[in-house]
């Protein structure tokens, strides 16, 4: 299958994020490898033909509908399905989403705004205490190395001067990237983090871009994002190893 150019332009939005915020994104042929210091953010996006041996650095593969058929040639190799990330692009107005009177939303301009935003980042993301002392000092690493650059846009949510919610926007030629959506287990359901979005969306130079998003396929977010006007692009098939 060719990829549409508006497929490509999604799938590299998501890949300008990981160049910026996760590690290192190059091609070697057809494919695109993604490196990090995190084993979560490593992986090969396989494209259409080229070397096998490409899958002996990786244990973990993503399939788009435009890599081909490799689906028997990982089963042999010891790969197995994980999971699926829905690839999705805003049909709908945001401007229709509901409003919150009793949430303020800040654009984070300092360092102490960049510790507040990445400590709700990893409360609202991270299982366990031991995950988060584990990741924290990472994600605030990855977030002050973007800060000031105007294409990425930090914002936080608060609820009566409290700290809530976060999300952040990545501007990328015509397209603009929503990522760290997220609000403290005991605030959600609120219509918190949508309301966040709301704002950002507002706040930027959306004009004719796509908005678009990557959610886990099947999941409460994605179920939400559904109802908010986005819809899937495309999906992308993760496979590993041990």
């Amino acid at each position: 299958m060719i990829a549409s150019d508006s497929n490509l332009k999604v799938h590299e939005q998501h890949l300008f994020f990981l160049r910026t915020h996760r590690g290192d994104v190059e091609k070697l042929g057809p494919h695109t490898l993604v490196t990090s210091n995190k084993s979560q953010y490593t992986y090969v996006v396989l494209g259409d033909g080229g070397s096998e041996d490409v899958l002996d650095r990786f244990a973990t593969v993503h399939l788009v509908p435009w890599s081909g058929d490799w689906v028997g040639r990982l089963c042999a190799r010891g790969y197995v399905e994980k999971e699926g990330i829905n690839y999705m692009v805003l049909d709908g107005l945001y401007s229709e989403w509901a409003n919150k009177s009793e949430v303020s939303v800040k654009l984070a301009g300092s360092a102490e705004d960049y510790e507040q935003f990445t400590e709700i980042q990893g409360r609202a993301f991270l299982p366990s205490a031991d995950a988060y002392q584990q990741w924290q000092p990472w994600l605030l690493q990855q977030n002050l190395q973007v800060m000031g650059q105007p294409e990425h846009k930090f914002y936080i949510g608060s609820v009566n001067g409290v700290p809530v919610g976060v999300a952040l926007t990545i501007a990328n030629e015509d397209t603009l990237g929503l990522y760290a959506v997220a609000t403290l287990s005991q605030f959600r359901g609120q219509g918190i983090a949508t309301f966040i979005m709301k704002r950002a969306l507002e706040d930027s130079d959306v004009g004719s871009k796509k908005i678009t998003l990557q959610t886990a396929a099947g999941s409460s977010a994605e179920r939400l994002y559904k109802k908010l006007g986005f819809s899937s692009a495309f999906l992308a098939h993760v496979y590993s190893r041990e």
